[in-house]
């Protein structure tokens, strides 16, 4: 598989220019494997049902599980709000 990064151009040297020098600097120390990535994404698709969302590495599903939590916290705490915007049953 190859990665490859294209040749920086001068006239986006301080802004995408920045960006492009982190990503640089933590290749090979990120803490997930993106040819292991790219592999499960392949898996996935081939899959009869793919999933719609895929969460890849441990990190990220950690992340959405914390996300998600916080997510249903909110809705329980407003679900009376929430409710109250229906239209009233016909008497």
């Amino acid at each position: 598989m190859s990665r490859q990064i294209c040749r920086r151009g001068d006239d986006f040297a301080a802004t995408l220019g920045k960006q492009r020098d982190a990503l640089l600097a933590s290749d090979g120390k990120q803490q997930n494997d993106p040819s292991k990535g790219a592999l499960a994404i392949i898996e996935a698709l081939k899959a009869k049902q793919p999933p719609l969302h895929l969460l890849l590495g441990v990190d990220a599903l950690e992340l959405a599980r914390k996300q998600l939590a916080a997510m249903a916290r909110d809705f329980d705490a407003w679900e009376t709000l929430t409710r109250s915007t229906a239209f009233d049953e016909p008497a």
